[in-house]
């Protein structure tokens, strides 16, 4: 009977179009990992061929963890298949042993559980073997790494999870129960991990891991590139012991699903409270007399709609906040964080006080992937709450208008939301009283709360459309997880970073105690905005796909989606439309006309470029900067910088110089350059380098001056967070903004691979040899300078204090304006330094303090 229940379920497996879509979406998704060079997942960068064994096993055993969520489909779902489909008296009726029943089930499962790991090896053999990857990047094709990734990684790997998930499924009856014994695991895994990140725990966390990812980076921490081509970790010692362990955990999991199986529909049965009382009212009274039935009112208004819309969500929001799995979950969540602000309350051994910005990061971070899950989890549960229930025929037939059911879910699922950060805000205040820090900052709170909330509320709509269009659960719980996969790692490491495409995100809003948001917060709000409108067409077009009713076919669907679209939805449809075009086209012109937007791509695309044109010139001699004067007018508010510079040149070499070539830092406006006569031979300003030709060549010994002016000010806003050294309160910048003189070596390309893909030579830059007398002539700091004098005045806001190297000189005020001169001395005299030096400005506190004749003083927040 085994082999009978097997094949009649794995024939159900694999007729299911899900199986199928769900293979094809995990096959396309290696295929894309292994085909481009910029995906690094496995370990492939550098000297680490794509193809290698030991990447591959890699990359397999990332799709084995990322699988597990439909995983669920396939295990869970064949152990509950015979209860939801009401077969299971029949099934319980015939003489079928236990083992046979049980065990015919799960190995169905698994094995559509492995098939969609095969079709992700065959993604990545595919995707290896395409002819745009760089051929230097592939060593010969072998079947070396998936032999043993499956062996050694991907078989145990599912028959742990996939005993879990049986057993909890086949206990309890519940596919809900399932899921949240996976979110289980999850949290407890990574509780293990954040235990364990102490260099000390290594062992015990290779050992504890049941995917074995720790315990394969523990084995192979210290291998070569060469070893990672060639080799494949050895099945012994503390590999061979994880991979043991867990396929016995995975074993047992299965007998005790065994032991406890129970041939009923209900299942394994808990302890239940005493059966209340029938209420009085209820119980046949003697002699009592008719009811007076209340008067009612038939309406069909939109005060009517609205108090069916509270009705509703009041009734969704409380059945899933009331409900065991929410609890258990909120608890799970809770218990995450606080194992985060355990851990998070020290560096490097030394106490910290939790700071409310610092105790929000840790619960946005706690909270981040848990809340990913759980809303895309409540999502498919309520769309499909009523039709699971097999109440949706009378739910549907009741007149209410098709938008109310739809924004009570999505009220229900804003209610998860905010309990959870609510409740994680209120740990952290408990927290912070605990370890007696009472600068709680209520408003940072709610602020930071209603940020991080905005892209949870995002993913919220999101996957109710995908679920209502799908009108499939579990579809829809795959294009939700495609996309979560897309939008978090996808498109990162394809380098799509424009915010414009990429749906519900924004900008990150850096905070700090002196800073506050500052001037990032703008951005994010205009992203915010953008990405509401997208989300209010899509719950417009949720509405109007609405299924009510028996299942109708697409046809129908469109039909009735015609018929829905009356004048209030088309009201609201065009406005968001237009609202989301309008920002949308204001978003672009800031990120992309006002500023030059450059993708990392890009940005590494222009360091090639630099080296191509100009790496010719990298032993040319230029003359020497010996001293700096410097003018520098701070405008935090306006976020302007004004810098008048005076360069002392000086020919260190034993011959004339007749070129000066001189590099400009990006975004920075050159208003105005005095030095000797000259000519302008190239003025690139994509890179930022000019040459200039003196019409008379700097004698060796002989110096120049070289007087610049320089602008900063930036304009609308961009698409991520920029210009951080120039705030409102608690600018810092250095010397890098001004100009360089001679080709600069640091913007070289080091990777060899990023050098062979954009045409450079294939050796990377190396440190000079020691005996290279003429890179020993250059500091560590500069090639332009060695010893400086240094004079500089630096003006400001008149509520801060301005801050430069040196010896503070003098201090006034003009203006408006809060002027502060150092120079470079010690004990009164000239003292000289290296050709690095920053500025600071902020509205600092000072508290100074004389030791042994020297004025210390800090200066702080």
């Amino acid at each position: 009977m085994f082999f009978e229940i097997l094949r009649f379920e794995l024939r159900q497996q694999l007729r299911a179009p899900l199986f199928w879509i769900v293979a094809a979406a995990f096959g396309a998704l290696a295929f894309a990992l292994a085909s481009t060079d910029a995906v690094i997942v496995g370990g492939a960068s550098g000297n680490v061929l794509r193809n290698a064994p030991l990447v591959i096993a890699r990359l397999l055993g990332v799709l084995t963890v990322l699988s597990t969520f439909l995983v669920t489909v396939f295990v869970a779902g064949a152990a509950l298949r015979d209860f939801e489909q009401r077969t299971a008296e029949l099934f319980f009726t015939t003489p079928i042993g236990r083992g046979a029943y049980l065990g015919g089930r799960f190995a169905a499962g698994y094995l559509a559980a492995l098939a969609v790991m095969l079709a992700c090896a065959l993604g990545v053999a595919i995707g290896g073997a395409m002819p745009w990857i760089d051929a230097a990047r592939l060593g010969p094709a072998s079947w070396h790494g998936y032999a043993w990734a499956f062996g050694v990684m991907v078989l145990p790997d599912l028959l742990f999870i996939g005993a879990l998930l049986f057993l909890l499924a086949t206990t309890t009856r519940s596919l809900l129960a399932s899921y949240i014994g996976l979110i289980a695991y999850f949290v407890l895994n990574a509780v293990v991990g954040l235990l364990t990140r102490d260099v000390n725990n290594h062992f015990i966390a290779a050992m504890l891991d049941p995917f074995g990812g720790r315990t394969l980076a523990l084995v192979t921490r210290y291998w070569s590139a060469d070893q990672a081509n060639h080799e494949l970790p050895a099945l012994s010692g503390v590999l061979l012991f994880n991979r043991v362990l867990w396929s016995a955990v995975g074993v047992a999991m299965l007998g005790v699903a065994a032991a406890l199986f129970r041939p009923t529909r209900e299942g394994l049965q808990l302890p239940r409270r005493r059966k209340r009382s029938e209420p009085p009212l209820l119980r046949p009274q003697v002699g009592a007399t008719a009811l007076a039935l209340p008067t009612v009112r038939v309406a069909d208004d939109r005060r009517a709609h609205l108090l069916q819309l509270r009705r509703q969500f009041a009734f969704d929001t409380l059945g899933v906040l009331r409900g065991a799995p929410f609890l258990i979950m909120l608890a799970l969540g809770l218990f995450n964080l606080v194992f985060a602000l355990a851990l998070s309350s020290q560096i490097y051994g030394t106490a910290t006080w939790p700071v409310t910005h610092q105790v929000l990061e840790n619960v946005r971070g706690s909270f981040q992937w848990l809340l990913y899950i759980i809303v895309t989890f409540y999502a498919g549960e309520l769309v499909w709450r009523e039709r699971s229930q097999r109440s949706a025929e009378v739910s549907d037939a009741f007149p209410v208008p098709d938008w109310v059911p739809l924004t009570a879910k999505l009220g229900a699922l804003l209610a998860v939301i905010a309990t959870f950060l609510l409740i994680g805000a209120l740990v952290g205040i408990l927290w912070q009283l605990g370890h007696g820090y009472t600068q709680l900052e209520p408003g940072l709170y709610l602020a930071t709360l209603a940020l991080n909330a905005l892209p949870f509320v995002l993913l919220a709509v999101l996957a109710l459309f995908l679920q209502v269009l799908a009108n499939n659960k579990f579809l829809g719980y795959l294009l939700t997880i495609v996309w979560l996969v897309l939008s978090t790692i996808g498109f990162s490491l394809l380098h799509w970073e424009q915010y414009l495409y990429n749906y519900g995100n924004a900008p990150d809003v850096p905070y700090s105690d002196m800073n506050g948001f500052g001037h990032f917060l703008g951005a994010a709000l205009w992203f915010d905005f953008y990405w509401t409108c997208a989300a209010v067409v899509l719950l417009v077009l949720a509405a109007l796909f609405w299924v009510r009713g028996t299942e109708p076919s697409w046809r129908e669907r469109l039909r009735e989606a015609r018929a829905r679209l009356h004048a209030p939805a088309k009201l609201v449809l065009a406005a968001a439309l237009l609202a989301f075009a309008g920002s949308g086209a204001w978003i672009y012109y800031n990120t992309n006309v006002l500023n030059h937007f450059q993708s990392s791509t890009a940005k590494t695309i222009r360091r090639a470029d630099y080296e191509k044109k100009y790496a010719k010139y990298k032993d040319l001699p230029q003359p020497r900067i010996t001293a700096v004067k410097a003018d520098v007018g701070i405008f935090p508010y306006r976020r302007r910088l004004a810098i008048r510079g005076h360069y002392t040149l000086l020919n260190k070499t034993a011959a004339p110089i007749s070129e000066l070539h001189v590099n400009f830092r990006e975004a920075f406006a050159v208003k105005s350059l005095a030095f000797a006569p000259h000519d302008t031979l190239s003025a690139d300003q994509a890179l930022g380098y000019t040459i200039y030709r003196l019409k008379t060549p700097l004698a060796p010994g002989a110096s120049m001056p070289f007087d610049f002016t320089l602008a900063y000010a930036p304009k609308g806003f961009t698409n991520s967070p920029e210009g951080e050294f120039l705030a409102h309160n608690g600018s810092f910048f250095n010397n890098s903004v001004m100009p360089q003189f001679g080709y600069q070596t640091q913007t070289q390309l080091t990777d060899r691979n990023d050098r062979r893909k954009y045409g450079l030579a294939a050796e990377v830059p190396r440190m000079p040899k020691l005996g290279d007398e003429q890179a020993r002539a250059n500091t560590y700091l500069s090639n332009d300078a060695d010893w400086i004098d240094f004079d500089t005045t630096v003006s400001t806001a008149p509520d801060q204090l301005a801050i430069a190297p040196g010896t503070l000189q003098k201090e006034w005020t003009a203006n408006g304006r809060r002027y502060f001169h150092y120079t470079m001395t010690q004990d009164g005299k000239d003292q000289r330094m290296l050709p690095f030096f920053s500025y600071l400005s902020a509205r600092y506190a000072v508290k100074h303090e004389m030791w042994k004749g020297v004025d210390i003083a800090v200066y702080y927040n």
